[in-house]
């Protein structure tokens, strides 16, 4: 007997005894409608987690071991995003054992494996969602002239910028990419819920070179942000393979909890947002780091005037509630721009417009920037993770868009 099936003996001749087989029974159904984290934890499912002695540990594929273990018959092919049938959605993925509830495929062996394998199959689900709805979400913005007319609308000239006026935007976050936005309501909470906990993609950022470095100027602003573009779809899909395979395929050793970690408390049992859902949130997300970035490339400035109001301020800036914003694009090196000397963009009012992101609009973008400031903080600072994990109703992460503020 090789080393991989003692070890699958070891395992699963103790699901049986963490319950006790015999007794093991559900107080809730298990049809579609009752696979919920709620019913979850009633059952008591982390239980057969962390009862079973090395779950997730040293088996390579272990969720397809451990399903098939129990019901020979159930397919669950989860390790390739292009093989779509063999780790779908419930309940044609428990047909090989036909009506009765989605638990009945394992009624001979232990009910709650029937909640664990459809937290799986909602795993496998969300980052194959992710993974193909950001090739639909970066074609839209590729296909579209936005790069181009925020360029046109930051800009007043296409007057070139030394690099050493430059300030480089933090590195995009990939647990930003997909976020809804504020519109998205219980699919962002949702999402905050279970994204954090895929710790394979937490921390990991966007490579941003540049097209055969180009030099940070205006006129290059439009190849630059969209290499930056071109770059998103790899990114993007190579981490989700490596969330997923660490999931799926990867032998993880023994005491490596991570596998039964990321199902205990039944976080996954809610249906995951679809591709054509994910593709609304990455097309309006990619959009609001295009337009930081491009602040942040081409040195954009905030001059804000406490208290001034609409008579001085229409026209030469953007009325705020709290006094009159004006942006200004740098002219002298080394020399913060102000209300007079400065280059005035054409509009960023109707760059921002052109997001046509729910709950963005000039007052909320100029709130972010100030309260960057007075936090003492800049771009450098932009929190990602925290939008995520904090569960409030904002729709930008702090300090994404930190520019350099000065008070008039």
């Amino acid at each position: 007997m090789n080393f991989y099936s003692s070890t699958l003996l070891i395992l699963f001749a103790a699901i049986s005894s963490v319950h006790g087989q015999d007794t093991v029974q559900l107080v809730t159904g298990c049809e579609d409608s009752d696979l919920t984290q709620a019913n979850w934890q009633a059952n008591d499912i982390d239980a057969t987690i962390s009862g079973t002695p090395g779950f997730g540990q040293g088996v390579a594929n272990f969720p397809k071991a451990f399903i098939q273990n129990a019901n020979s018959r159930v397919p669950f092919e989860c390790a390739d995003f292009a093989v779509f049938g063999q780790c779908g959605p419930v309940p044609d993925f428990f047909v090989v054992d036909g009506p009765g509830g989605d638990c009945n495929a394992f009624a001979n062996s232990n009910p709650h494996i029937g909640f664990i394998a459809n937290a799986w199959i909602n795993i496998f689900n969300n980052l194959r969602n992710m993974n193909f709805a950001v090739v639909s979400a970066v074609g839209d913005i590729s296909g579209s002239p936005f790069i181009e007319d925020i360029v046109n609308d930051a800009t007043a000239e296409p007057l070139p910028i030394k690099r050493s006026v430059l300030i480089t935007l933090a590195k995009l976050s990939l647990i930003f990419v997909p976020v809804p936005g504020a519109q998205a309501g219980a699919a962002l909470n949702g999402f905050r819920t279970t994204v954090p906990l895929f710790k394979k993609l937490a921390g990991q950022a966007l490579n941003q070179a540049n097209p055969a470095d180009l030099e940070q100027n205006i006129e290059n602003q439009p190849a630059i942000l969209r290499s930056l573009l071109g770059s998103i779809v790899p990114w993007v899909q190579n981490n989700m393979k490596a969330q997923n395979d660490d999931v799926f395929v990867t032998n993880h050793a023994t005491g490596d909890t991570a596998i039964g970690d990321l199902l205990l408390g039944g976080n996954h049992m809610n249906t995951p947002p679809s591709e054509a859902e994910y593709r609304g949130f990455m097309n309006d997300n990619i959009k609001l780091y295009l337009l930081a970035q491009l602040w942040g490339n081409i040195g954009m400035n905030l001059v804000f005037a406490d208290g001034e109001g609409l008579a001085t301020c229409s026209g030469s800036g953007v009325v705020h509630s709290r006094g009159c914003a004006r942006f200004r694009l740098p002219v002298i090196e080394g020399i913060k721009p102000t209300a007079a000397v400065g280059d005035a963009p054409r509009s960023l009012t109707a760059g921002i417009g052109r997001l046509g992101v729910s709950g963005v609009d000039a007052e909320g973008v100029i709130n972010n920037i100030l309260d960057c400031d007075e936090a003492g903080s800049s771009f450098e600072n932009v929190d990602f993770e925290g939008f995520i994990t904090s569960g409030g109703t904002g729709s930008l992460p702090a300090c994404l868009f930190g520019i350099p503020v000065s008070r008039s």
